[in-house]
């Protein structure tokens, strides 16, 4: 019984610290300096936004909003770039000081809808 207790008292405290790490304000970059700026995560909804850096993609340099959810290690954003007319939504989780998130991009082209995938690392900065 002790070791049992032991052990939930362990994941219970190893989930408080991953969802720690998602606390507003934070600062990750990812491999293409992209930035997610988290400026709240409470109750496991986040906020914040999202400046694209990535080379050959559109609508780059300018902050969108960033809305998503958090439980453990486990996070989902997504970002609409209204400008661009695209939706990209990355899910993946967080472990100590990095995000592993596959993501889709979903966006118009030649006036059909179109889908793009792939996967970013990002390291927290702040």
């Amino acid at each position: 019984m002790r070791k049992l207790l032991l052990a939930l008292t362990l994941l219970l405290g190893c989930q408080t610290a991953a969802m720690a790490q998602l606390e507003g304000p934070s600062l990750w970059k990812n491999q293409n300096g992209s930035e997610l700026r988290i400026t709240s995560a409470s109750r496991g909804t986040i906020r914040g936004t999202f400046t694209n850096r990535a080379a050959g993609f559109g609508c780059q340099g300018t902050p969108y909003p960033v809305t998503g959810t958090t439980g453990g290690t486990q996070i989902i954003f997504t970002v609409s770039f209204a400008k661009c007319r695209s939706t990209a939504t990355w899910r993946g989780s967080v472990q100590g000081l990095g995000m592993t998130t596959p993501w889709v991009l979903r966006y118009v082209s030649n006036g059909a809808p179109a889908t793009k995938t792939g996967f970013d690392f990002f390291s927290r900065f702040q």
